[in-house]
């Protein structure tokens, strides 16, 4: 039984307490129907006050028992329990949000309350604890902290640099470089390479997974779709596609040929430009240049581009992806264009998410690393074009497969139908800028003096020591 969370807290307990306790949560809730995702309607950001209202969207149905007892769309309303910015960095180096959900809409516009905190934001550099804190990132702590002198051997001397004059501008005190010298070089580096954002800034549009604690789901509100049916010609033709993907020189990958979407390549775009996806650059050197700006200054590059992955010999005829701040976790998908029987359009699709990246040295670049359970990005895909109503659901066609260790499958390929989408308008807004410049310069001369004094300082003194 889902039964009411002792963990409420004051305001949560006063909704249940309002209410009466009069709605008593559903049975026989698994524990993966604990977890809901949900799209911001309001901005959330690390500088706004406690009791400030947050809304948000549900994204998928609670379904129990084979019936709707949350359906997509519903809204869910909240507010701010607490939050920190960064501010100057005197005080804190990272932000954070505590955020709690007390009351969701029924179909019918009443309000029935709710338990409910983050457990992730979605492909977020910010991170969930495990009380459902959104915590920020140290801005101080990132890949140009390579800069900092770890090209060379540390000695004593550099305990000496003065707080401010970090990275290679105190380096420069080692090579006996002139004052002058060294302030000019601080200045560059200052104006070359920028601190990442400090502060949390999730723009409404932001999806967020929430812990569902408790809540009131004592109502029907539809029976669960049935899955939509495929006629034989269709089937047979899918079930002999070729699975794998490769690499440029053959060698096979953990991707899969995972979903069938079929529609034109307008349809296509429109639908999942609607969803909040967006088609991938090509590689080049604006492209790769923007990729390590994001990277190093830990921000989203929301059309960043994809390694080159052949089907057939054959690159991609479209790729989409979804992102946030991170140019690390995305979700994306392949996909290549074949003639189906009757003619029409159908794209083979391999659906995968990136999770973390990192430095590969034999290629000088940056490589991702993908969920092993690519069914999740599968599901990812449908649910989200099934969101704005440019689906009707999917059929789930199962196959026989030789996998390899490194991909978790249940083989199933998603089939779905795709028309262009109703009247939904996902909103967005710009991350901040994070004030002025001169606020934005002194912030960084105290983030990267107290990040060399707390971190970097204890690895001079073992270099040192030995």
């Amino acid at each position: 039984m889902l039964g009411f969370s002792l963990r409420l807290n004051a305001a949560g307990l006063a909704a249940w307490m309002l209410y009466g306790l009069s709605a008593a949560p559903v049975q026989a809730m698994d524990q993966s129907a604990l977890t809901v995702e949900v799209r911001l309607l309001t901005a959330v950001t690390s500088r706004m006050h406690q009791t400030e209202e947050v809304e948000a969207e549900l994204m998928r149905p609670v379904i129990v028992g084979g019936h709707v007892r949350m359906p997509t769309h519903s809204r869910l309303f909240g507010h701010v329990l607490r939050a920190k910015s960064v501010g100057l960095g005197l005080r804190h180096e990272r932000a954070f949000v505590d955020l709690q959900f007390t009351e969701w809409q029924t179909p019918s516009g009443e309000r029935q309350p709710l338990d409910a905190t983050p457990s992730g934001v979605d492909n977020a550099r910010e991170q969930v604890t495990g009380g459902g804190r959104i915590q920020g990132i140290l801005a101080a702590s990132n890949p140009l902290g390579i800069a900092r002198g770890l090209w060379f051997r540390p000695s004593a001397h550099v305990l000496l640099k003065p707080l401010g004059l970090v990275g290679a501008s105190g380096t420069t005190f080692h090579l006996e470089m002139h004052p002058i010298g060294a302030a000019g070089l601080l200045v560059a580096r200052i104006a070359l390479t920028r601190l990442p954002e400090p502060e949390i800034d999730l723009p409404a549009g932001t999806e967020m997974m929430l812990q569902l604690n408790c809540a009131a789901l004592n109502q029907s509100w539809g029976v669960a779709p049935e899955p939509v049916s495929l006629d034989d010609a269709l089937s047979e033709f899918l079930t002999q596609q070729p699975v794998s993907i490769r690499k440029a020189d053959g060698t096979l990958t953990a991707d899969l040929i995972n979903v069938a979407l079929i529609g034109s390549a307008e349809t296509l775009s429109r639908a999942f430009a609607e969803a909040g996806w967006s088609q991938a650059d090509r590689l080049n050197k604006t492209s790769f240049a923007q990729t390590y700006k994001a990277f190093t200054q830990r921000h989203g590059y929301a059309e960043a581009p994809v390694s080159k992955l052949y089907y057939e010999g054959r690159e991609p005829d479209l790729v989409f992806q979804k992102s946030l701040n991170s140019i690390a976790k995305r979700h994306h998908v392949r996909l290549w264009r074949v003639t189906g029987p009757g003619g029409e359009s159908i794209w083979l699709g391999a659906a995968t998410h990136d999770i973390t990246v990192g430095f590969d040295a034999k290629t000088f670049g940056l490589l991702h690393k993908i969920d092993e359970n690519i069914d999740r990005e599968r599901r990812k895909v449908i649910a989200d074009l099934e969101f704005i109503g440019a689906s009707s659901g999917a059929s789930d066609l199962t196959r026989n497969l030789r996998v390899g260790a490194e991909t978790k499958t249940d083989q199933v390929l998603a089939v779905a139908r795709i028309d262009m989408p109703g009247d939904y308008a996902l909103k967005s807004a710009p991350a901040s800028a994070g004030g002025s410049r001169i606020r934005r310069f002194t912030r960084r001369l105290i983030l990267e003096a107290r990040q060399y004094a707390l971190r970097e300082n204890p690895y001079y003194l073992a270099f040192a020591s030995v």
